[in-house]
């Protein structure tokens, strides 16, 4: 049983002596950070534009005639909260188009044939150990992890989380962008149509045009949290979940039956 353990522990570290060479991993890693980084870039690019309409209305008023009395509101003042979630969201999104380039960059610097000659010299030492009946040295089981997260960790986190995403999460984004930039459109027509407008409406329109963005604010809400997650889980969750998995299989395939040093 031991043995058996041992020869798939050696077999292990072979097979990643081998994809540690192999560049369609990081190829296909690579396009999939570009696609993420579209996505956060598309949504970005949604929630300035929603911000940049709201703002145009914020800076109109109306005169609500009551009974012949005219009453002067800010369609701003109802809009303000909103708006400034609407900033946060921006924010939000700029943090996660930078974290998708700060993950090519490192897909790049893990695809180094450096780094891929330091984990397979490695790796031959922890080969040689297990066929001795041990599991290696303490240091060389860091150093082995090390290299392993530094080779392994961004792409393949990057490849699962763009999986699970496409399998799940796909259809939810394109309806909360499809919602922000179609609210972003509206509040822009409205915003740009007469700057600075003031009008006198009666109770009952005014009543229909809080209604509509009263509604339009709790969508754009409900939108950006499904976005806010859908990113969280792709750029944060999903990549420490990896880590550790990643973690936890090095130091099996480091025990692989044998002996400690």
């Amino acid at each position: 049983m031991e043995r058996g353990v041992r020869g798939l522990s050696i077999a292990g570290w072979g097979l990643v002596v081998v994809l540690a060479w192999l560049p369609w991993l990081d190829q296909i890693a690579v396009e999939q950070v570009e696609d993420g980084f579209r996505r956060a870039l598309i949504a970005h690019a949604a929630a300035r534009a929603l911000n940049a309409g709201i703002s145009l209305l914020q800076e109109s008023t109306v005169a609500v005639s009551v009974l012949g009395t005219g009453v002067t509101v800010a369609l701003g003042q109802v809009l303000d909260p909103l708006n400034d979630l609407v900033e946060w969201f921006a924010s939000m999104m700029l943090l996660a188009t930078v974290s998708f380039g700060v993950q090519r960059v490192l897909v790049a610097v893990g695809g180094h044939w450096l780094l891929a000659l330091a984990l397979s010299v490695a790796a031959a030492f922890a080969i040689a150990a297990l066929c001795r009946g041990r599991a290696g040295s303490a240091g060389l089981r860091g150093i082995l992890i090390v290299l392993l997260l530094a080779r392994f960790a961004v792409p393949a986190s990057a490849i699962a989380s763009e999986a699970l995403y496409r399998a799940f999460m796909a259809p939810d984004l394109a309806r909360s962008q499809q919602t922000l930039e179609r609210l972003a459109a509206s509040a822009g027509e409205q915003g740009a149509a007469q700057p600075g407008w003031r009008e006198t409406l009666s109770p009952a329109e005014w009543k229909r045009r809080l209604e509509y963005w009263t509604q339009a604010a709790e969508q754009a809400v409900d939108s950006m949290v499904r976005v806010i997650v859908v990113f969280l889980l792709q750029t944060l969750l999903i990549p420490v979940a990896l880590l550790w998995a990643m973690i936890r299989l090095a130091g099996v395939l480091l025990r692989g039956g044998g002996r400690p040093a």
